[in-house]
């Protein structure tokens, strides 16, 4: 190999090849794609951050369009009873307003999906059935659009109104991701277990209401040896007979209400009139909950959370497989390039020189470069056996161990006094204690007088002003202790300081302009700027004290869980966002324009507790922003009895399907997947903060960069989260190497020396 590798010809397309395949191993993506030069260059910048950021705003803005859509949701207020009268425009978008937007995003897609089967090669698209899924949307949906627009954009023709494309824009967001497609896939696999559950759940239900519509359907041959007076008597049964078929009646009444007696939504409602008749009937409620709510749905969760976690497990195992072959692939690109010092080692190497220049070349985050440098370098020998290569790389895919980083101590005594203050725990729990006392402030002076809010001379402007300077004085005392570079690296400080500038700031302003607290204007006491003002700022001082969680460890270890989890919920907030899109434009097309109980002198409007009664006309499917806001009030499941009745009413029993899907969805199973994310991730971080129960290991590449203050240390915290890759790292098995090897042989382009 000559001296300079760089330098010669014949190394550049085996440091792009090899470059490309560290980025393919960094983003977990597979090797299975064209590697000439034309091609990765395509490749490159295909996954170049403005073209990712270009699709993902084409995907926004063509799940957006629903909102502007017929019948569009510009209207201040979601009830159809004021809807003409506080529209944002006067009609909805002209014709082909959205059409042509939906059509350019459409066109984006079909260019994109153009450009991965280039990539990839005909013969290897029969092997991607996500890419055959998007491109099959794409042209459903170009399709779909002509045949609206042939319509002219009448509302009236069924051509128009049903745009089956729509349905179809949730794909675009599932497959843009990779962690959606997982857990995807990891829901897909585990249905089998869940539907056992289910069929459980549905047999428990079947078999109260069969045993509910036989003893409650009727009470009149039921007597009571009371000595109650007959005609009292017979009064009594009549009136519990007459409450008791309400949920009685049928089969398919018992089973519905019994349905939502396990949410218990309606409970006890559903019980009180055969309890009034029978103490002893609340026994089969009782039996009823306890098998279904505390045996069944807890039996669900246990089930969900094993199931999804291997499967999630196994989805994960595919992801290292891939991104160790990707780096086997890059290992076995250089060593090819340089068979001179293969024939004198006798096995596959590569030069550090070369792999020095293939790390310029790649695309790794600079916060990673440090870590990979100082793995590389101290390695004695020139040539890299496979373990050397992939040991530096596996720094970088797996992260640094935390670390403590001390501050460093001025040489100026007033400054290092001041670093000594704010650096003690005393202060950071006395700043604490200033903010608790100024929120205790309000809540006493707003639970005494609540007009305090709005009153220019009240005490309780004095006591926030006087709060708002020691609140700038504190954080100039922490400027100045910790230099604006060590203050600013704290999110800590950043929150409060951010919070302390706006109380102060809106202090200054109603100083300014309205002199207060030292003058006071009769004008004042009922201003409506000044209220408002005075409110927001109220709001701003009770969020002060949350920088608590940062001094206090067991606080600290909380709010780290629940970061992680948001950031594992990436996956699970696109699949629920996916489920509320689909059946909000389901629930469109089922009850639109779907008008209930406008009549006030109606039945149902003097009946309390029925949907006119409780005018919930702003529930409704007219729209498709409030048809979402419909969807999340019936998976909180708090009266949506409500909502099966009216709708059933209105359209006939069969509606009432489509809320039991809904609930089966969103609660069933995205709730309890919730339920095992959570578990996951706080068990996990657990193990990981408690060394007695597992030994140290590697935190993730992917750093939160949350910087939480340890005042009793007088150093910085790195606080670093787990990602979805690195989660159940513990658990996966190493690769075998054959397997990788075939792997590398079945790309059909890449041969091994």
């Amino acid at each position: 190999m000559e001296s300079d590798p760089v330098l010669s010809d014949k190394y550049s397309n085996a440091i792009l090849q090899s470059s490309v395949f560290i980025e393919d191993a960094l983003n977990y993506r597979t090797i299975h794609h064209k590697i000439n030069k034309r091609a990765l260059q395509v490749y490159r910048a295909y996954h170049s951050g403005l073209v990712k950021w270009l699709a993902g705003l084409c995907i926004v803005t063509i799940m957006v369009l629903a909102f502007f859509e017929y019948p569009s949701s510009l209207s201040v207020s979601a009830d159809y009873r004021y809807r003409n009268h506080t529209r944002l425009l006067a009609e909805s978008p002209p014709c082909g307003a959205t059409e042509s937007i939906e059509g350019a995003c459409l066109l984006l897609f079909m260019a994109e999906s153009a450009v991965q089967v280039y990539l990839i090669g005909w013969k290897r698209l029969p092997k991607k059935p996500w890419l055959v899924l998007y491109i099959a949307t794409v042209l459903f949906s170009l399709v779909d659009l002509a045949v609206s627009l042939a319509f002219l954009c009448d509302a009236d023709s069924y051509g128009f109104t049903l745009r089956l494309r729509r349905f179809c824009r949730p794909l675009f967001l599932l497959i843009s991701s990779s962690i959606m497609k997982k857990f995807a896939k990891s829901i897909k696999d585990t249905l089998p277990q869940m539907c056992a559950v289910l069929f459980l759940l549905f047999l428990h239900l079947f078999t109260f209401s069969m045993i509910g519509t036989v003893l409650f359907s009727s009470h009149s041959n039921i007597t009571n040896a009371s000595s109650m007076d007959p005609e009292s008597q017979t009064a009594y049964d009549d009136f519990v007979a007459a409450e008791s078929n309400t949920y009685f009646h049928t089969l398919w009444s018992s089973l519905i209400n019994l349905l939502v007696t396990m949410t218990t939504a309606n409970h006890p409602d559903i019980m009180m009139p055969l309890y009034q008749y029978n103490r002893f009937f609340a026994l089969f409620f009782m039996v009823f909950l306890v098998i279904g709510n505390f045996i069944i749905f807890n039996l669900l969760t246990a089930v969900i959370y094993n199931q999804f976690k291997n499967q999630w497990v196994t989805s994960m195992q595919n992801s290292l497989f891939r991104q160790i072959v990707a780096i086997r692939a890059a290992f076995v690109v250089l060593a090819n390039s340089s068979r001179q010092s293969m024939a004198v080692v006798g096995q596959q190497v590569v030069s550090k020189d070369l792999l020095r220049h293939v790390i310029q070349n790649t695309n790794i985050p600079s916060s990673k470069l440090p870590l990979l440098y100082s793995k590389l370098e101290p390695l004695p020998s020139s040539l890299l056996s496979w373990k050397e290569f992939r040991g530096v790389f596996d720094v970088v895919m797996q992260g640094p161990l935390i670390k403590k980083r001390e501050r460093p101590r001025s040489q100026r005594r007033v400054v290092r006094c001041l670093q000594t203050i704010v650096q003690h725990k005393l202060f950071a729990y006395f700043t604490t204690l200033v903010a608790f006392c100024n929120v205790l402030l309000i809540v006493v002076e707003i639970s005494i007088d609540p007009s305090q809010l709005d009153n220019a001379m009240s005490r309780l402007v004095y006591y926030n002003l006087i709060f708002a300077c020691w609140y700038v004085t504190e954080h100039l005392i922490r400027l100045v202790g910790y230099g604006p570079k060590e203050y600013f690296r704290s999110w800590t400080n950043l929150y409060s300081g951010a919070l302390s500038t706006a109380i102060f700031v809106l202090e200054l302003l109603v100083l300014l302009l309205y002199s207060t607290p030292f003058r006071s204007g009769p004008d004042l006491v009922t201003f409506h700027t000044f209220s408002i003002m005075v409110r927001v700022l109220t709001v701003l001082i009770v969020l002060r004290p949350l920088t608590i969680v940062s001094y206090v460890p067991a606080l600290s270890q909380i709010t780290t869980m629940l970061l992680d989890l948001l950031s594992n919920l990436r996956g699970f907030v696109g699949i629920l966002i996916i489920a509320y899109y689909l059946f909000a434009l389901l629930g469109m097309e089922l009850f639109l324009n779907t008008e209930l109980g406008l009549q006030a002198g109606t039945d149902a409007a003097l009946r309390c507790g029925t949907y006119e009664n409780l005018t919930y006309f702003a529930n409704n499917f007219h729209d498709f922003a409030a048809s979402v806001v419909t969807l999340w009030d019936l998976m909180v499941v708090n009266n949506w009895m409500v909502f099966l009745e009216a709708f059933s009413r209105a359209r006939g029993p069969w509606t009432q399907l489509y809320f039991v899907a809904w609930w089966i969805v969103s609660v069933v199973i995205c709730l309890h997947l919730f339920v095992s994310i959570l578990l996951d991730t706080f068990l996990k971080k657990w193990q990981d903060s408690h060394p007695h129960h597992t030994q140290p290991t590697r935190r993730n590449p992917q750093l939160l960069h949350a910087l939480l203050e340890d005042p009793s240390s007088g150093s910085m915290v790195h606080v670093q989260s787990f990602d979805v890759h690195t989660l159940h790292r513990d658990q996966l098995a190493e690769p075998q190497d054959g397997d990788i090897i075939c792997e590398i042989i079945n790309h059909g382009d890449l041969h091994l020396a």
